[in-house]
Formats: structure tokens, C-alpha cells, sequence
């Protein structure tokens, strides 16, 4: 496999120069003026505003929308997230202000889980084929921003975990009995252009990903290759990301390496998780053996 190098870039705040370094560290200039059109698939996993790092920054968002607006002036964006089992993406929008921010940015917002769809084949794990919002597909370049945050069950979520927010089924959670293997097909039916983890303000702790606390780390973490970016993200939160097991499985998948090269100077320190209210935890992970028993 290939080394594709990591960006890690660290700031105080979003700007529009963080975003165009990105593309050009990466060389993804090119592609994104061949699209046809830029989707950025946002993190809004439940009413909760930014500051608390639980969901999408709208400076990073309105930052990546001006980039692109500078560099492909002719291309539609729109700003993209899927119903989950306890949120519904239309509310989000409006609630969280990205309704507004699409309007003022001339950009759109895009319901994943509404309009027409397809199955894609990924025959990985249980998971043959999966649906999908036909407009990830066809001639689009997407921006996946997620947030770095530490989660009950896998530990991390960023970029991978992310993209599984995308699918079409808004009951996200009738995937938990392999959220693992659900994590990676996702990432195999859904092929972003690049994966950008907003880590300005983490969210750390035993209630992570929604209800944690924010921390500022002021880092941003990009790359193509999702499994790269995560393990990356991994160890600045004090992971090892082989032990991370969606992180692991999509490095076997094909979709980066657990070891990737690092353009820039990663932060230490890393979130707090090791002191996690251990019942909690010790539960969550008691039921995840639960459904895994029942496969």
C-alpha cells in the first residue's frame, strides 16, 4: 500500500487559509474543479451548538464554503447530513443556523436521507449492498468534515465514522450489531475527496459523542484516505488505533494505514478517556458483546 501522507495543521480557529492549505498540501485543486458538484458532509449528530464540539463548527463550514467558492466559482455546494434514529437532518439545519449560513454563503442544504437513492454493492461483512443518496455519487466531490470526538462505544469518532452518518436509512442504530463492519462498507459505498477532522474544539469524555465536554485543541487533520486520517486522529487523542477496531478494519479494507506519514507537527496530551465513569463504559461495551453474540 502506499503512503499518503497526513496533514496536521494546528490553529486557534477556522479560516479560509487552513481550507486552501489543505487542498493544496494534498493536490486536490484538480479534482475539485473537475466535479460537477462539491457536497460537505457536515457532523450534526443532535441539537447541540458548536461550541460545545459536538457538531460542525459553522465558521469551519462557512471557511470551506468561501474556499470553494474561490477556487471553483462555477460549482454548485451544498451542505449534507442524513436523518438519524433521534434526529431529523431538516431540523438540524434550521435549529444549528446552517440553513441560514447555506443561504448567506449561496450554497444549499441537502437532506441525505430524502430525494432519490441507490443501492451500491460493497459485499463487505454482512453488509452486500447499501443505499445511498444517488447525490454522493455521480460526478460530486466530497468534503467530509467531521469533529474529533471520543465515543462510548468505538472509542473515536472522525472522519470514517462520519461518513457512516451519510447513509440513506435514517435508523442508524439497526446497524449497531456490526457497527464496525457497518462503519467500514460505509466507507466503501461512499468515496470522499478529502477528509477534513475539525479538532479546534474536541469533545472529550464518557458521554461522547453528543454530551461530552468541549476541549480546545486547536488542530485540524486531513488527508484522502480515511483510515489514515483516523489513525492519525487516534493517536492525538491517546489511542492506539490498531486497538481501535473500525479504525483497524478499514486499514485492512484498503482505505489507508494504521502508520501513515505526517505533513506537520501533531499535538500531544491527548483527550480525556482513560478516566471514563468505567460503569458506563464497562455497560456500553457489555452491550455491544450482547448483539455481537447474536449474529
Amino acid at each position: 500500500m502506499r503512503d499518503v501522507p497526513v496533514l496536521v495543521e494546528r490553529c486557534s480557529a477556522p479560516s479560509v487559509d487552513v481550507v486552501e492549505k489543505v487542498f493544496r498540501e494534498l493536490s486536490l485543486e484538480r479534482e475539485l474543479k473537475r466535479a460537477e458538484r462539491v457536497v460537505v458532509k457536515l457532523n450534526l449528530c443532535g441539537f447541540r451548538g458548536w461550541e460545545t464540539g459536538a457538531t460542525s463548527d459553522p465558521r469551519f463550514v462557512r471557511a470551506v464554503v468561501e474556499y470553494i467558492r474561490r477556487a471553483a466559482p462555477d460549482k454548485p455546494v451544498y451542505l449534507a447530513e442524513a436523518d438519524a434514529t433521534n434526529a431529523r437532518a431538516s431540523l438540524l439545519f434550521k435549529w444549528l443556523g446552517f440553513e441560514k449560513l447555506a443561504e448567506e454563503a449561496g450554497a444549499s442544504v441537502l437532506n441525505l436521507s430524502k430525494g432519490e437513492s441507490v443501492e451500491v454493492d460493497v459485499g463487505y461483512g454482512p453488509y452486500g449492498r447499501l443505499r445511498v443518496s444517488k447525490a454522493l455519487l455521480d460526478g460530486s466531490f466530497i468534503v467530509n468534515l467531521a469533529k474529533l470526538k471520543t465515543h462510548i462505544i468505538t472509542y473515536i469518532t472522525c472522519s470514517l465514522k462520519n461518513v457512516f452518518g451519510a447513509l440513506y436509512h435514517w435508523r442508524k442504530i439497526d446497524y449497531h450489531r456490526r457497527l464496525d463492519e457497518a462503519i467500514v462498507a460505509a466507507n466503501l459505498a461512499v468515496r470522499c475527496g478529502v477528509h477534513i477532522v475539525d479538532g479546534i474544539i474536541a469533545h472529550e469524555g464518557e458521554k461522547g459523542p453528543l454530551y461530552g465536554r468541549p476541549v480546545k485543541l486547536g488542530v485540524v487533520v486531513a488527508g484522502v484516505e480515511p483510515a489514515s486520517v483516523d489513525a492519525v486522529c487516534a493517536r492525538i487523542a491517546g489511542f492506539k488505533p490498531g486497538r481501535i477496531r473500525h479504525i483497524r478494519l478499514a486499514s485492512e479494507a484498503g482505505l489507508g494505514q494504521l502508520s501513515p506519514s505526517v505533513l506537520g507537527d501533531a499535538p500531544r496530551g491527548g483527550l480525556e478517556f482513560s478516566t471514563l465513569n468505567q460503569v458506563a463504559f464497562k455497560f456500553a461495551q457489555e452491550v455491544r458483546s450482547l448483539f455481537s453474540s447474536r449474529r
